[in-house]
């Protein structure tokens, strides 16, 4: 079971390949020949991929596998599995992995380990390490941290990268590491990365923040309704990934309390942790409505000048809640009710369009079983037609 290794309290995603992107080998990696590959490269080209047309069959003509699975999403499973079974060789000037981390092997680092060394989170405050690994089973450890069995309630939430298990180990540099594992997500960027420059990538619109500020308010329904709090180290830009098809999930999740020391606080100690929530998740949306303009600091003049009042006003409302008011993530979805609907339908359509491609798959074992049943009359001797009907009509 492929799974993202986050040693030394970090957690963050790897550089992944979705829809509308083009793939090249990792950094390191080598082919079947044993030549060395370039550099992985990422290039998103919005949140939603569409068609390749690079694989167009002609006018008038379609590819076979197209009758069984649209070419996009063939395309999309194949690079998952590109990005799950790949392996680190470094050069020279590389950090070395060693080959296991606790009961992890196939270890790829999913960030600079460089600067990772040299500078430390600015989200958690320490030095962290990103590494992808791959576990021989994929059940629970027992000895699991408590807030690891806090998070398994949620670890089925589709905006949530809740952690798996927790140890201790000193297989990375010799001195004892606590690392926690969370599941390996192909594709996954962080939103720090889409606004750095590292990927070309347009900047979202009022619509896809919209769609943010909808999948954020679901997740943080999921995690103040189960007793817990998301924290504001786990909506910082470097820990909220972005999937293919502009899919958000908040990564970290039980890292921050871990370190800190506050695995179950009080109830009032919680309702402050809950509406600090709802502040960083305000303080992320003005980060990216401001990443298109150069602000050196985002700010709300910014963002009303380029935004409708209503995304403006939700931006005001989410930014005060830290401050001891009642707002809460009732009141984000109470903003966004509109476009809640628009968010179902989205979602509906897509649903429609994966459902349309299994029906297509079906048909391809049908096809085989013809084929088969077909190749069995196609190579029977000539002796076992004796009795039945020749070639001129005839019987024997």
């Amino acid at each position: 079971m492929p799974l993202g290794a986050y040693g030394g309290g970090g957690l963050g995603p790897g550089l992944g390949l979705g829809p509308g992107l083009e793939l090249d080998a990792p950094p390191g990696a080598r082919g079947s020949g044993g030549a060395k590959r370039p550099p992985l490269l990422a290039q998103h080209q919005g949140n939603y991929g569409g068609a390749h047309g690079h694989y167009s069959a002609g006018q008038g003509r379609s590819l076979l596998a197209a009758q069984f699975m649209s070419e996009a999403l063939r395309q999309q499973l194949q690079q998952y599995n590109y990005l799950v079974q790949s392996q680190w060789m470094p050069t020279g000037d590389e950090p070395a992995l060693p080959d296991m981390v606790g009961p992890y092997h196939t270890l790829y680092p999913l960030e600079d380990l460089t600067a990772a060394e040299e500078h430390p989170s600015a989200a958690l405050g320490v030095r962290t390490c990103v590494v992808k690994g791959v576990l021989p089973s994929g059940e629970l450890l027992s000895n699991a941290r408590q807030s690891v069995e806090h998070w398994s309630q949620l670890s089925g939430h589709p905006g949530l990268v809740c952690p798996r298990e927790a140890f201790v180990t000193a297989d990375l540099d010799g001195s004892p590491s606590l690392v926690v594992a969370h599941p390996y997500h192909p594709g996954a960027v962080t939103i720090a990365q889409t606004a750095s420059g590292q990927l070309v990538r347009n900047s979202p619109n009022e619509n896809a923040l919209w769609s943010y500020i909808v999948q954020l308010s679901a997740a943080l329904r999921a995690v103040h309704a189960a007793g817990l709090a998301v924290r504001p180290a786990c909506l910082s830009p470097s820990k909220v990934l972005v999937l293919p098809l502009g899919r958000l999930r908040i990564g970290c999740l039980g890292l921050a309390e871990a370190l800190a020391g506050d695995v179950a606080p009080g109830q009032e100690e919680l309702l402050q942790a809950q509406r600090d929530d709802v502040m960083a998740m305000g303080q992320l949306l003005l980060t990216l409505a401001c990443s298109a303009g150069g602000v050196a600091v985002p700010n709300l003049d910014f963002a009303a000048a380029h935004f409708s009042p209503d995304f403006v006003r939700a931006l005001a409302l989410l930014l005060g809640a830290g401050e001891g008011g009642a707002f809460s993530w009732r009141h984000v979805a109470a903003l966004a009710g509109e476009r809640m609907m628009v968010e179902v339908d989205a979602l509906a359509a897509f649903n429609d369009n994966l459902v349309s491609d299994l029906a297509k798959e079906m048909e391809n074992g049908r096809l085989l079983r013809l084929l088969v049943k077909l190749g069995f009359i196609n190579e029977r001797p000539e002796g076992d037609l004796v009795g039945g009907p020749r070639e001129g009509g005839a019987e024997g």
